[in-house]
């Protein structure tokens, strides 16, 4: 584990601030069903992190569906309206204690995520999403996760170098898409077990752990 005292944290939303993957996965299959198939549940959580637009393009041309431009808007349209459809999103225990911290110790913070700006503001609490200087969403990006486009934006916006920041994932693509804009990324296995995410530099089980590394990181005397 490197040292996180000096660093920028830059967080994935889904599966890390938010729980929210299984809302995700469960609007995925019933938009798939209302389009007469069926998409397997890991399929879903494995392709976390890229652009909406990305996943419906694949999983209807996976099953032998119209995948032109119109079909494509109309079901992720579906699968958006099914997820607001449900009761509103719960950040993970600790979260709110792990950005008060980082606040305390002037830690900036940044959001880079494939969700849109419209989604980010919808579910996102208001202290969290103002604390953050930077938000990096799907909709800002030409290619989003796994490329390394959404970090290295990020890395920009934020005027500093990889080894300056560290990236808390939960999911393949968005730790590869870290690890190609040369980024410390810690995996978390709040959405997938822990042989998933194999790639991360460093793996915590949860959001209370990765609180408890931080504090005594922190109390560590320079």
């Amino acid at each position: 584990m490197i040292d996180l005292r000096n660093k920028t944290f830059i967080f994935d939303v889904d599966g890390v601030i938010l729980n929210s993957m299984h809302s995700h996965c469960t609007a995925w299959r019933e938009a798939a069903m209302k389009q007469g198939f069926l998409i397997d549940s890991k399929e879903i959580y494995l392709r976390e992190g890229e652009k909406g637009e990305v996943s419906a393009k694949y999983f209807l041309e996976l099953h032998k569906k119209d995948s032109t431009p119109d079909a494509i808007r109309r079901f992720l349209n579906d699968k958006e309206e099914i997820f607001h459809a449900m009761s509103a999103q719960c950040i993970y225990p600790y979260i709110e204690e792990i950005f008060e911290l980082l606040a305390e110790h002037s830690n900036p913070v940044a959001l880079v995520t494939g969700s849109s700006l419209r989604e980010l503001k919808r579910h996102l609490p208001p202290a969290i999403f103002q604390q953050c200087s930077v938000k990096v969403t799907g909709d800002r990006v030409t290619c989003g996760k796994p490329h390394p486009e959404p970090y290295m934006t990020a890395l920009q916006e934020l005027g500093i170098q990889p080894d300056e920041a560290v990236v808390i994932e939960n999911a393949p693509y968005g730790i590869a898409s870290a690890k190609a804009a040369g980024i410390y990324c810690i995996g978390l296995t709040t959405s997938l077990p822990h042989e998933c995410l194999a790639e991360a530099d460093y793996i915590i089980r949860s959001t209370k752990e990765l609180l408890e590394v931080i504090q005594q990181q922190f109390l560590v005397k320079s």
